[in-house]
């Protein structure tokens, strides 16, 4: 793959900012894409067939926005923040059952009606303003088709929100696409379920389907742990927007010769249905050097076994240690990763392999890019970008802190970054790539419920939203870097962080949303 090594003015603009797809709530129009997995009226997991529908009597969690921890008390978010989600959602399977509701809400279960001839139930299911967010329904009695015995279960289940026509093929819910429209290009680490598992290997056939009874299934393939690609895609082509990718770590596939492993077919997939505009930003995996993710030790067990069979480039100059043979082995992957993509699509034009890594240590970057220039030539020539993350946080803050104590401290920590930032930004000068940040924002996470009120307050005030806009405009993007990756869309406040730019992607009104789109908005200059 060849790259040029110059900025032109065909690249990003100087200060594109794209977002983390994560959403809250769900963004499909049909929220049974989302639901959990059926289980049994004990909620262990209930039979199901190869597209996980239920083969007997089952209730599914059709939604749940309630705050976090909200059904085992005192939920982290003291002001009970959720998601409105009332109103009239009309619902269809294929199949009979008793429908009644088995969540903590006051549902009513109205206009039932059994189409014969067509084997289909309708009804509508009506959530009341103020109940608590969820739709959890209970089906018993149920028959597959005429002829099976009661307990068979039911197939093909839609729940479609309200604003919508039952029949309507509308897969994203407008609100949802009206607040990506800003960002340059969406990030779909969280929505693939990246950081989920990982499995000794996972074949193409092992993917999330779109025919899935529910998006997220694991239980039914080992590579099922997100949404479908054929929905990434989908939102793609809807809003035209360039998309940023994480290949699963388990993925196969080493080179184009291999035209039936997951990455060639991955590549086959995208170079067939995505709209011929829209560029491609290839990620391996996510985070391989936090151990608390599961493909952080199968990354490692992996360049371990192939330092064992010998022959290995890996430790070919006689390195050793298993921390320099795993970052080598990342780097190495989304090489091969790039020939492949690169021969699916006749030439690395809308390809955009990032190299990403440890933020904290940038002699991490320049050691890896080193050898993948001694082991496989420039890494202009075959990758785009090296990315950090670019959080800032409230470490340090006490747990008597007050909100303007907490900013203090995060505006702090901002400033303190940019030392990290400078450093990496010379790294991919030196060696001809661009510089890029593949996650970042405001972190008061930790999963600590320490001071934890005040934490979540921090992030619905104006003054957080004057510290991303100091963050991103004037500590991030003033010393290099080409983009921001903004984590994420929308999200509950709770003590594992209150990431999102708003807690609910219809409400655009929030500081933090403003903030973002402002700055993805403002007009900059290309490079």
């Amino acid at each position: 793959m060849l790259l040029c090594a110059v900025f032109v003015a065909a690249s990003l603009l100087a200060g594109d900012i794209g977002i983390e797809v994560m959403a809250r709530p769900s963004p499909f129009v049909d929220l049974a894409r989302e639901a959990r997995p059926f289980t049994k009226f004990d909620g262990t997991a209930a039979p199901v067939d190869r597209n996980g529908w239920p083969l007997s009597d089952g209730q599914v969690v059709l939604f749940d926005e309630r705050p976090v921890k909200a059904w085992a008390p005192p939920a982290d978010d003291p002001a009970l923040f959720q998601p409105d989600m009332s109103g009239a959602y009309q619902l269809s399977f294929t199949g009979q059952a008793v429908v009644t509701n088995a969540g903590p809400a006051s549902i009513t279960i109205s206009d039932e009606h059994y189409d014969r001839a067509a084997n289909r139930t309708t009804f509508r299911a009506t959530l009341p303003k103020g109940s608590p967010s969820m739709l959890c329904l209970r089906f018993s009695r149920t028959r597959r088709t005429a002829h099976d015995k009661e307990g068979s279960g039911i197939t093909e289940l839609r729940c479609i929100r309200p604003g919508y026509s039952p029949a309507t093929t509308q897969i994203f819910d407008t609100a949802f696409l009206d607040a990506l429209r800003p960002f340059a290009y969406l990030r779909f680490m969280t929505w693939l379920g990246t950081t989920r598992a990982a499995a000794p290997k996972i074949e193409w056939a092992d993917r999330a389907l779109p025919s899935d009874a529910v998006q997220g299934f694991a239980a039914l393939r080992p590579g099922a742990r997100g949404i479908a690609w054929e929905y990434v895609v989908a939102l793609a082509n809807t809003l035209g927007k360039d998309i940023w990718i994480n290949v699963p770590a388990d993925a196969t596939g080493e080179n184009p010769k291999d035209q039936a492993s997951y990455v060639y077919q991955l590549a086959a997939l995208l170079k067939r249905d995505l709209n011929p505009g829209i560029s491609i930003y290839v990620e391996y995996s996510n985070e391989l050097w936090y151990d608390r993710f599961p493909a952080y030790a199968w990354n490692r067990q992996a360049a371990a076994a192939e330092v064992a069979r010998g022959g290995s480039t890996l430790n070919s100059d006689g390195s050793r240690g298993l921390n320099v043979w795993a970052r080598r082995r990342e780097a190495k992957r989304l090489y091969e990763i790039t020939k492949i993509f690169d021969a699916v699509f006749g030439g690395p034009a809308r390809i955009r392999p990032v190299f990403a890594w440890w933020f904290l240590k940038p002699a991490e970057f320049r050691d890896v890019l080193a050898w993948m220039n001694r082991t496989y030539g420039p890494p202009k020539t075959y990758f785009w970008a090296i990315a950090q993350s670019d959080y800032f946080d409230d470490a340090g803050a006490g747990a008597s802190s007050t909100v303007p104590a907490i900013l203090s401290i995060m505006r702090a920590n901002s400033d303190a970054g940019v030392t990290y930032t400078r450093r990496i930004d010379a790294i991919a000068r030196e060696f001809g790539l661009r510089h890029t940040c593949y996650e970042g924002g405001p972190d008061n996470g930790g999963s600590s419920n320490a001071n934890l009120a005040s934490r979540i307050a921090a992030n619905r005030t104006p003054e957080m939203a004057a510290l991303m806009e100091r963050h991103i405009g004037r500590n991030w993007f003033p010393h290099g870097p080409a983009s921001f990756t903004y984590f994420s869309l929308s999200s509950p406040y709770a003590a594992f962080g209150s990431y999102g730019a708003t807690e609910d992607y219809r409400l655009a009104a929030t500081p933090k949303f403003k903030a973002v789109v402002s700055l993805a908005t403002e007009p900059r200059p290309r490079r």
